[in-house]
């Protein structure tokens, strides 16, 4: 048995916890909807997000699990919304999130089409030493009927909506739910191998390929502090079972060559320490472009996964034990892109980050692009919609951590953990 240091209240709060499943390849729902033929004179580009908790104690900024994760555009022309969203796990916590985007005002040469895929599945954690649960979805979005194959075609996102929840009749009976949210420790959404072909060429008709993974796992110390193996501490369950319902938001461009020019995909990688800056870089773009000022960066796709370090220090050790879990809490989601600078580079940011607080871990992100440019554009006119979400602690919170600065006319909002604003 290994002793545990005495921790003040703050950092027991803040320290992590974690789970462990079944790998599955098909959804218990799947659905797209009707591609819809959409404004091609004035639209918005989706562009990314950048999500961070603000609320501190003792000066140490507040972690938490994530139950829902909403980042998307809705609407074109002068009706274009911007939807943002972020659930903690049960103690209450507010951001100011960020929604970047482009607006793209062109002369209507081109085609554009929208649709929302739904992806829906129950996990279930395994029960090795360090229980998890794996999901990975991969399921074909057909493209619209309409769509000329000879043509210049460019399918990307518009958002996710990624939303979890545990239902109490999953569990067992001695494992009640704690919280709807997730230790995530790899996360990835993107859309793939779109081809505008007959059936006689890719024997899969005109589709690209929706891909979703979500993995989930106890953090070091399950969500609080173990008093080694003696079975002592503060800890939370870990949910046996999690329902998820993920729609992904996708827009279609495609036009003649000498309308529409678009790159490869990029793919932006990294790899740091959980407690380290999330970078803005400066990258190379992958193949020649048109006119940068006409020029809008497309996401195709945004990952991040966790891996435990080789060797925690032996402060963590001593204080939660089993730090061979690799679930964590987390502060700082960022995944975004801007368009070219130049007929060469753009900026790209891709991360998450927690403080010292909770046991270190390398983080591997990327953020995979296409450069995008609609040769009779009038105007690419970057920009980021910002909302406000304030949550006020729920019962299940711990007393010396309960928090309630939520209410209209406060200083930091109403509660409410989604918001909208329009986009011009």
């Amino acid at each position: 048995m290994k002793l545990a240091k005495l921790l003040t209240p703050a950092l027991l709060l803040l320290t992590p916890l974690g789970a462990h499943a079944d790998l599955t390849t098909d959804p218990d729902y799947y659905h797209t909807s009707t591609w819809q033929p959409a404004n091609s004179w004035h639209f918005p580009v989706w562009q990314g997000f950048h999500h961070a908790w603000k609320r501190e104690i003792l000066g140490v900024p507040i972690n938490h699990r994530v139950s829902l994760l909403r980042s998307f555009v809705e609407g074109d022309g002068n009706s274009a919304t911007a939807k943002m969203g972020q659930k903690t796990g049960v103690d209450g916590n507010h951001m100011k999130p960020a929604l970047f985007y482009s607006t793209v005002r062109t002369g209507g040469g081109i085609e554009r089409w929208t649709t929302t895929a739904q992806v829906k599945w129950t996990d279930r954690i395994d029960q090795g030493t360090y229980p998890t649960a794996k999901s990975l979805m991969r399921v074909k979005v057909d493209l619209p009927q309409a769509l000329d194959p000879s043509k210049t075609l460019v399918v990307g996102l518009q958002g996710i909506d990624v939303a979890s929840k545990c239902d109490p009749n999953k569990q067992p009976l001695s494992q009640p739910c704690n919280s709807d949210g997730a230790w995530p420790i790899n996360f990835s959404v993107s859309i793939t191998e779109c081809d505008a072909r007959s059936y006689q060429q890719n024997y899969r008709g005109p589709s690209c390929f929706l891909n979703v993974e979500y993995d989930r796992a106890w953090t070091p110390g399950k969500g609080g502090v173990e008093f080694g193996d003696s079975d002592l501490g503060i800890t939370k369950p870990l949910n046996q079972r999690l329902d998820y319902d993920i729609n992904v938001k996708l827009a279609a461009y495609w036009g003649e060559s000498r309308v529409i020019y678009a790159t490869g995909e990029q793919v932006n990688t990294s790899r740091r320490r959980l407690y380290d800056h999330i970078p803005m870089q400066l990258l190379p773009i992958a193949g020649a472009i048109g006119e940068p000022a006409k020029s809008a960066t497309v996401i195709t796709g945004l990952s991040f996964k966790l891996q435990n370090l080789p060797k925690v220090t032996s402060l963590w050790d001593w204080v939660v034990y089993d730090t061979e879990h690799v679930g964590r809490y987390l502060t700082t989601l960022a995944f975004h892109a801007g368009n070219p600078a130049d007929w060469s580079q753009l900026t790209s940011r891709a991360g998450v980050w927690s403080p010292a607080n909770v046991v270190n871990s390398n983080v591997d992100a990327s953020l995979t692009t296409r450069v995008v440019t609609f040769n009779d554009a009038w105007s690419v006119t970057p920009g980021v919609a910002r909302g406000s979400l304030c949550i006020n602690s729920s019962p299940a919170a711990p007393l010396f951590s309960y928090w309630r600065k939520c209410y209209k006319g406060g200083p930091l909002g109403r509660h409410q953990d989604n918001d909208s604003v329009s986009i011009p």
